[in-house]
């Protein structure tokens, strides 16, 4: 990622727009909007005036044109979401509102709106509404996501849930909207594995200083196998609080937002079980489930479309693999089943499939948790594919020149 600027503020952390591509929403005037309208696209007409705001302040220049073109409906239909958006509030005070004008902001706030900031040559470029906040959360998203990408050669997500039929439209909307909140390179590699993940089960745990191996002690003491299970573990906030514990619009949302295209799974080694542990870290990715981006990485040789080859290879040029494992397991590793193998620096080390979202604003935080990960990857990389195990050697009686080590 390059060099990023524009600064806005979420839940304390910093995110820096690079060229002004994403926009950013009030997270709880999302959900009152969905709450009072029951309308997937009430919730879109209001990204779109998010959109349209301008970088200077809360004040936005969209209008109903704008809500016809992002949402491909008649003028007409635009006209009458923006009056209902106009007609929300959440509160009795001038300010809890969706929208309100310049002229009400200005005699209300201690933030004064002045519209000669913006364009001075241009009267029609001058925002007409203010989109005032509630609360402290805010939900950043890619300009993508109502414009698509890549000039147009991508579908967007709002067109993608505009073509459901109406009665999924909201659900797999507003369950997308929490994933979003939820998502957190940094952190999680993804969306918080407590809001939604896939389990591995681990076992073959070996530690190759047991057998006398030697190994580089920051990564690859330890080795185990894993295998895919095929359910997915979702939070039961989000079954109860989301869906009234309604499994089966859950599970149309989720296979809504599968089939969408809008979310990928990625499976990453940890340093501890994230259902179990809130002090866990993403290590690395182990497989990447999306064949264009397994297959880009693959021919880049990061690795960040995922070290399951990799591992499998050290650990059978190893000559371990047998003894360790078993032959049968051993023709299982890597290729495009579900059993892997995997190295780690902890003995509690677990593989857990995280899932990672489309059209992310590329914020700073974003950014740098990417290079984070190639980092980590690619140093892992280069490990596994000089690890050479051999028999510990007795370094006790040996005679080494200045700057000379036993590895």
């Amino acid at each position: 990622m390059g060099a990023v600027r524009a600064t806005e503020v979420t839940e304390g952390k910093t995110a820096k727009s690079r060229k002004g591509n994403f926009f950013y929403k009030s997270l709880d005037v999302v959900m009152e909007i969905a709450k009072q309208t029951n309308s997937a696209e009430a919730v879109f007409a209001y990204f779109v005036l998010s959109k349209g705001k301008q970088k200077k302040g809360k004040a936005s220049t969209a209008g109903a044109p704008k809500i016809a073109e992002g949402l491909g409906v008649s003028p007409d239909k635009a006209r009458r979401l923006l009056a209902l958006l106009e007609s929300i509030s959440w509160g009795d005070g001038p300010l809890e509102r969706v929208i309100v004008t310049p002229a009400v902001w200005n005699e209300n706030s201690e933030e004064k709106y002045d519209e000669m900031t913006y364009d001075k040559k241009n009267r029609k470029n001058w925002p007409n509404k203010i989109l005032p906040p509630k609360g402290e959360n805010y939900l950043f998203l890619a300009n993508s996501f109502i414009d698509g990408s890549d000039s147009g050669r991508s579908i967007a997500p709002i067109t993608k849930i505009m073509d459901l039929p109406k009665y999924q439209q909201l659900d797999t909307l507003m369950l997308l909207i929490k994933l979003y909140h939820k998502h957190q390179l940094s952190d999680f590699g993804g969306v918080d594995p407590k809001m939604l993940c896939r389990t591995w089960d681990v076992e073959n745990r070996i530690d190759l200083e047991y057998h006398g191996k030697a190994y580089n002690e920051r990564y690859s003491r330890f080795f185990a196998t894993a295998t895919r299970n095929k359910a997915f573990t979702i939070s039961q906030d989000i079954i109860d609080g989301m869906f009234n514990g309604d499994r089966k619009r859950l599970q149309t949302a989720l296979n809504n937002i599968r089939e969408l295209n809008i979310i990928y799974e990625v499976a990453v080694v940890v340093s501890d079980d994230p259902l179990k542990s809130d002090d866990f870290e993403v290590l690395y990715p182990l497989r990447v489930y999306d064949n264009y981006l397994e297959k880009r990485e693959f021919e880049a040789e990061t690795g960040m479309g995922g070290l399951a080859t990799t591992a499998s290879t050290a650990i059978r040029e190893s000559g371990l693999a047998n003894e360790l494992f078993g032959t049968e397991k051993v023709y299982q590793f890597g290729g495009n089943g579900d059993l892997h193998v995997f190295a780690a620096p902890h003995d509690k080390a677990q593989v857990v499939s995280v899932f990672r979202l489309r059209h992310l604003a590329s914020t700073e935080v974003n950014g740098s948790s990417y290079a984070k990960e190639q980092v980590r990857t690619t140093r892992m990389k280069e490990e596994l594919e000089q690890l050479k195990f051999h028999e510990e050697r007795n370094t006790d009686d040996c005679e080494l020149e200045d700057g000379e080590f036993i590895f």
